[in-house]
């Protein structure tokens, strides 16, 4: 039993409406480290392959028992028209309806996998003492069964609240205030003339006297 670890890219949803409602998601996958190998029974190396990941809610009819899926070495296939299939490899699982909408709903709100570790049977490890050196001999055996998958999601983007500039609003001038301020300095200049009167009054008593 081996683990890879491969990073997701590319992610796609496919619904299909028949006879019953069935979500497929399809993911692009490569090596998560450089240091990672799978060494085929041609001496190549797996990860350098074009790979695809095909999550369904629906049975594989995968035969080999506690399996969700299989790992699947494809050969390099020439049409007759000229055209081909490149080597490449695949990994086809199934997973619980629930799990799969949930995987679904995050991709929706624009939240997708990054990577996806794979636990595959039938795949050796090489001499690497850090386990990135793993041996696959697909010369007889062209699939291998899928015993676990575990996603790894991007942390959430962090939502930006914008605070609204609140203006101040332009002072109106108060009506009231206005008035009452005009009467004040009418009663003061009033005050003042009185003061004065006052005054002259005085100086021609004194001069009388």
């Amino acid at each position: 039993m081996a683990q890879l670890s491969l990073a997701l890219s590319e992610p796609q949803s496919f619904l299909t409406v028949g006879e019953g409602e069935s979500w497929r998601l399809t993911y692009t996958l490569k090596s998560a480290s450089w240091l990672d190998q799978v060494q085929l029974a041609t001496g190549k190396n797996l990860l350098e392959l074009p790979g695809k990941l095909f999550v369904t809610g629906m049975d594989l009819g995968a035969d080999v028992e506690k399996s969700i899926g299989r790992l699947n070495y494809l050969p390099f296939q020439k049409s007759s028209f000229d055209d081909h299939m490149p080597e490449a490899y695949s990994v086809e699982v199934v997973v619980p309806p629930a799990r799969l909408l949930e995987l679904v709903a995050a991709q929706s709100a624009g939240q997708y996998p990054t990577d996806v570790s794979v636990t595959v049977e039938g795949m050796t490890y090489g001499s690497a003492p850090d386990g990135s050196h793993k041996v696959w001999d697909n010369s007889d055996q062209r699939w291998l069964p899928v015993t676990a998958l575990s996603f790894e999601f991007s942390p959430a983007p962090a939502v930006e609240e914008r605070a609204e500039e609140i203006e101040p609003e332009e002072t109106q001038p108060d009506p009231v205030h206005g008035v009452l301020n005009a009467l004040s300095a009418t009663i003061e200049a009033r005050s003042m003339w009185m003061v004065c009167l006052l005054g002259i009054i005085a100086i021609i008593l004194l001069v009388k006297l």
